[in-house]
Order: C-alpha cells, then sequence, then structure tokens
C-alpha cells in the first residue's frame, strides 16, 4: 500500500490525465472538447475562458439577448 501511495505522489500528473480518445476528442471536435482535453496548456487556456464567460458577474451581461 506504502508503495502505491509513494508512486501516486510522485507521478501524479501524469496519472490524473484522461486517456486519449481518438474518435471523440480529436476527429469529432476538432481537438476543441474540454471534455477530452488532457493535462496541459490547451486545458488550463479554455477553462480560464469559460470561467470568465460562466460566472455570475458575466452571466447578467447576457440577460438582455436572453429576454
Amino acid at each position: 500500500l506504502q508503495a502505491a501511495v509513494e508512486i501516486m505522489e510522485r507521478q501524479g500528473g501524469l496519472l490524473s490525465d484522461r486517456p486519449r480518445l481518438i474518435a471523440a476528442g480529436e476527429i469529432l471536435s476538432g481537438g476543441q472538447s474540454i471534455g477530452f482535453l488532457h493535462n496541459g496548456v490547451k486545458l488550463r487556456q479554455m477553462r480560464r475562458v469559460l470561467h470568465t464567460h460562466l460566472q455570475p458577474k458575466a452571466a447578467e451581461a447576457y440577460r438582455p439577448l436572453q429576454i
């Protein structure tokens, strides 16, 4: 058990990544779906963009478009 914990602590970044889904993640979405991205710079950039547009203050700006 201790050996497994040590491996997870040392290689946690490698072990926490999503599996590569070629059909869904690359062919169908062109690699632009946040649900299929691997850990890295692109995922952090997309999360940052989504977060800025989906927080409550930003949602209030969309209200006139919904009416």
